[in-house]
């Protein structure tokens, strides 16, 4: 299984937070190449969203499940790809900060299949890219960093540079399995829009 995680402070105080991750709509929408929605009751939700892959975009449905409401701190979820082979789960959890809130994001996938190997390798930049734009949505619909964090905006570049070169074992699991479905679809004559 391959992971990402992410840390960001937005200026939002914790309460004003928690009221914004309440709403499943409001994560979906901070996606990268989120496309819509649709909820079905409170815990369940169905997410299209726009996957780009190298030189290569194509929708992918995500059945999102939250397991388990921490009022005030945060949620835990479990998603399942509709169509591709993979699978995953992930969390938020939420902590005063100085001037504002601290939100950590965990997000970890699991590719299957034949091919889940050659796939996992591909889908780590995938899901850091996911991870890195998913944040920096996330932080920037809350109302962005604390004044005070401002300033320490090219440290934490750097370390998420550095975070970037060290493959997450979640991500790959992840993208094999996307690109395993991609393939199992070639062969089964459907055809793949790339």
């Amino acid at each position: 299984m391959i992971s990402a995680q992410r840390e960001v402070i937005v200026r939002t105080p914790a309460t004003e937070v928690w009221d914004f991750v309440k709403e499943v709509g409001n994560w979906a929408a901070q996606m990268p190449g989120y496309v819509r929605h649709e909820e079905s009751g409170s815990d369940d939700s169905l997410w299209t969203l726009d996957i780009q892959m190298g030189p290569f975009s194509r929708p992918v449905e995500l059945a999102v499940h939250v397991a388990r409401w921490l009022p005030g701190e945060g949620a835990d979820f479990t998603l399942k790809a509709t169509y591709e082979p993979f699978h995953g789960e992930g969390s938020f959890r939420l902590s005063p900060a100085l001037g504002g809130t601290t939100m950590r994001m965990i997000l970890s996938a699991e590719v299957t299949g034949s091919m889940s190997k050659m796939l996992t390798a591909m889908a780590v930049p995938v899901l850091e890219r996911i991870a890195n734009d998913f944040s920096q949505n996330l932080q920037s619909a809350l109302g962005g960093p604390p004044e005070a964090a401002s300033s320490t905006a090219e440290t934490a570049t750097a370390t998420d540079d550095a975070v970037r070169n060290d493959p997450p074992v979640g991500m790959a699991a992840w993208l094999r399995r996307w690109v395993t479905g991609i393939f199992r679809r070639r062969s089964d004559g459907r055809t793949f829009r790339g």
